[in-house]
């Protein structure tokens, strides 16, 4: 009988923890058109205006703080690998982030650098609070 306990309890320690991983969409894109992505993409040209990356949760709550951070992974010999380019931070409430429905929402972006962008591999990082929830890869041409 404790046998079967010790079991049960081992299988049902890693289900609640799959459970409880906020669910996050999100996606890359050249704009944003009345909150919602437009020309969605992982590949972007040197001279781009700018990044732009929008998510959406039913799993985020208020006062949460949702930071993106972009992060250049390969860049040559511009930069190190892996080094971070900028950290935003934004915390959930009414009227400063979207909800619709049931869904939170936010839009994120990272303007372009004055001499353009250095051609490379990168990635966008999603946090909810502590927990990285999404890592965005792309790539400039």
């Amino acid at each position: 009988m404790q046998a079967r306990r010790a079991l049960l309890a081992a299988l049902l320690v890693p289900l609640a923890a799959l459970a409880a991983a906020p669910r996050v969409e999100a996606v890359l894109c050249r704009k944003i058109v009345d909150d919602k992505p437009f020309d969605v993409t992982t590949t972007f040209p040197r001279d781009a205006a700018a990044l732009h990356g929008h998510w959406k949760s039913k799993d985020g709550r208020e006062g949460m703080v949702v930071r993106t951070v972009w992060i250049a992974e390969d860049v040559g010999k511009l930069a190190p690998p892996n080094t971070k380019v900028s950290e935003n931070a934004t915390r959930l409430g009414k009227g400063l982030t979207g909800t619709r429905g049931d869904y939170w929402y936010s839009a994120f972006s990272l303007s372009r650098p004055t001499s353009g962008w250095p051609v490379g591999k990168y990635h966008a990082e999603i946090w909810f609070d502590a927990e990285l929830v999404k890592t965005l890869r792309f790539t400039i041409r």
